[in-house]
């Protein structure tokens, strides 16, 4: 589509209400001569702990919507916790990790993943009821997208801070949900995650 560049802006530029909501806001911006600069507000966000590490999930939309629209404009992203964050190994009075992410943009019929890695200072430890991270200058690339989708980020940066409430029923609902958009969107078996590949093949 012709317009899809400027329906991809529309997207990520429409989840910016006036006022901050309890998520928090993540930033990108494209490395480049014309460099773009985004700003999305995730007002839902959850974790989860596992046994090395934690997992968190942030969406623009909720998670109704998730499981039961079709079409709708979007942002989905999953932050992945390397190893568990240890004090005292940062010359700053926070805990630090390094992390993997997932990006997922949607815009109506199209969608495009991005991932990344990078580092996030840690709010609370796993385990908390809630936990903030605060994502500083990691690095995001188009990984795989429909054909109609039109890539302005990447290369780019992501930065902000985000909250998460710990529940594990709600984190894996979200996860499965994005993996099923994803799926339907490529017209292949996907699942969103933090391997080699943004949108692996889900063993049966």
């Amino acid at each position: 589509m012709g317009i899809m560049c400027l329906t991809v802006l529309a997207c990520l530029a429409a989840a910016i209400p006036g006022c901050s909501g309890k998520g928090g806001t993540l930033e990108i911006e494209s490395v480049g001569l014309r460099p773009v600069s985004l700003e999305a507000e995730f007002e839902h966000g959850w974790y989860m702990e596992n046994q090395a590490d934690a997992s968190f999930f942030f969406s623009t939309a909720p998670l109704d919507m998730l499981l039961g629209e079709e079409g709708f404009d979007g942002q989905f992203v999953h932050v992945q916790l390397l190893w568990k964050p240890r004090p005292g190994r940062t010359p700053i009075d926070r805990w630090a990790s390094n992390i993997s992410i997932r990006y997922v943009v949607l815009s109506g019929d199209q969608i495009g993943i991005y991932g990344g890695s990078g580092f996030a200072w840690i709010g609370g430890k796993p385990g908390d009821k809630s936990m903030r991270l605060s994502i500083k200058d990691s690095r995001l690339s188009l990984l795989e997208s429909t054909d109609g989708f039109q890539d302005l980020l990447s290369p780019a940066s992501i930065s902000g801070t985000v909250r998460a409430r710990l529940d594990a029923i709600k984190s894996l609902r979200i996860r499965r949900a994005m993996s099923q958009i994803v799926t339907d969107a490529l017209g292949q078996t996907r699942w969103v995650d933090r391997g080699r590949s943004t949108a692996a093949q889900q063993p049966g």
